[in-house]
């Protein structure tokens, strides 16, 4: 018997579109599960065309009930090709800041208060200053201590946390939570886009196989900057294919994510999950 359990959610706007109501299935587990487990959970997910929450712990249905906007993708390392522009932003990166590489991301530990009090700061400030949403500190502690791994970018000269990317690594994959970056210092830089050359030249470097990014919706001005992520696949017809904006603009279908949730299931019982 899986460990999951199914749940549909159902609020009253989308938080890709506001205009829309999310009516979504998600699937659960039963009891708390440890971080690492969940992230071989949210590999099998992921793998086939879901999206997954690690500071939640849900497995969520990429399709609701009259929309199919949310668009699976995700970043094939073998097929990654750094363009001139980006190789601008990693030049320009590495002169003015550092990268931590993938680092074991802070637990329940006194010894990690100042580190998760740090991670905290930076979050909130941004999610204020990007996105105009308030973040508590309990949620962001929260979000840290489900995450299996975060990667850091320090400035150079004073060592002050300007950068941080949160992911959980199960199956050789990267499941990408957030982005949060200081938006002083991105005057002179992309910093959004630096740290995730970092994220992905740590992946290459760990012999992680691919990246999954939360997905992508058209016309969602918060998600235009996804499409231009190198090596990018999306999941159609039960395969990852090329990724292309102007073809790949709805989600799974109704038969594929039933497929896909089977598949989900099944895997996990076969490892004993």
């Amino acid at each position: 018997m899986s460990l999951l359990d199914t749940h549909l959610v159902n609020t009253d706007h989308c938080g890709y579109n506001p205009r829309l109501t999310r009516r979504q299935k998600i699937l659960l587990p039963k009891n708390k599960i440890p971080r690492d487990v969940f992230a071989r959970v949210a590999a099998i997910a992921n793998d086939n065309g879901l999206f997954t929450d690690s500071a939640a712990q849900q497995v969520q249905s990429l399709r609701c009930e009259f929309c199919r906007a949310c668009v699976p993708i995700r970043i094939n390392i073998s097929k990654v090709e750094i363009s001139r522009s980006e190789g601008r932003t990693n030049k320009r990166g590495n002169a003015l800041f550092s990268s931590s590489g993938l680092i074991t991301s802070p637990t329940n530990s006194p010894k990690y208060k100042p580190v998760i009090k740090e991670y905290g700061d930076l979050m909130t400030n941004y999610l204020f200053r990007r996105h105009h949403t308030i973040s508590s500190r309990q949620e962001s502690a929260q979000r840290i201590k489900k995450s299996t791994h975060a990667l850091e970018v320090r400035r150079q000269n004073d060592r002050q946390l300007v950068g941080l990317a949160l992911m959980s690594i199960g199956d050789g994959r990267i499941m990408l939570d957030k982005i949060y970056y200081n938006i002083d210092d991105s005057q002179h830089v992309s910093l959004g886009r630096y740290v995730l050359l970092k994220v992905i030249e740590s992946a290459s470097e760990n012999g992680l196989s691919f990246i999954y990014p939360a997905p992508w919706v058209k016309d969602s001005h918060t998600m235009d900057y996804k499409k231009t992520f190198p090596g990018l696949e999306t999941y159609s017809f039960g395969k990852w294919v090329d990724f292309s904006p102007e073809n790949h603009t709805n989600g799974l279908s109704k038969n594929q994510n039933r497929k896909s949730e089977r598949i989900i299931l099944k895997e996990l019982d076969a490892q004993g999950l």
